[in-house]
């Protein structure tokens, strides 16, 4: 936001987040910044948002925005352009509302003033390297959650939802794949909801 000028009044930031990547194994192809000392400023901030003894995933080299403009914009750090644009979905005017990856960094969340849960998938159709000409997604999911303006909106990490179900697996090979099965939501009136599907 520019404090001073004719612009004072321009987009402002609601939130800031890296985008998560989950590896396989034997792939490790996309360029991120571990936490195991390859940057530290990323480290820190994985670390205080997940808040456990296990070691913190790595993220991409992206940045989603969120503004007050209802736009959610996603911002390669490499060269500081913007390289996907989701919109025509949440509205964002008033509160400082934060969109959020999933933990495998493929979904997109984010409440909205409307009282609706808003989705984008965030692989719908892919960027080339080589195309630096900003990506507008408009095609989202979601569904009510509130008759009055939701504040917040989160995926349910993986482990809370097996705690939270008292599952209990010592066979890794027989999980199940809780991931995106719960998400909790708050609105102004100060409600928390969960949903299970």
């Amino acid at each position: 936001k520019n404090r001073k000028g004719q612009y004072k009044d321009g987009k402002k930031v609601s939130g800031l987040m890296f985008q998560p990547v989950l590896f396989k194994e034997s792939s490790s192809s996309v360029d991120e910044c571990s936490s195991d000392g390859g940057n530290s400023y990323s480290s820190s901030l994985s670390n205080f948002s997940r808040m456990s003894s296990k070691p913190a995933k790595p993220f991409v080299w992206n940045l989603l925005v969120t503004t007050n403009d209802s736009r959610l914009r996603v911002v390669s750090m490499k060269n500081f352009t913007v390289i996907k644009k989701f919109k025509d979905g949440a509205t964002i005017q008033q509160y400082p509302i934060k969109s959020r990856f999933d933990e495998s960094g493929k979904y997109i969340i984010c409440a909205s003033e409307d009282g609706r849960v808003y989705f984008w998938n965030y692989y719908t159709s892919s960027i080339k390297d080589t195309n630096l000409k900003t990506k507008k997604v408009s095609s989202h999911e979601s569904f009510e959650s509130s008759s009055t303006a939701l504040t917040d909106a989160h995926f349910v990490p993986e482990t809370c939802v097996l705690n939270a179900l008292h599952a209990n697996y010592d066979d890794n090979e027989n999980m199940p794949n809780l991931m995106n099965t719960m998400i909790i939501t708050s609105d102004k009136e100060g409600t928390i909801r969960a949903y299970l599907r």
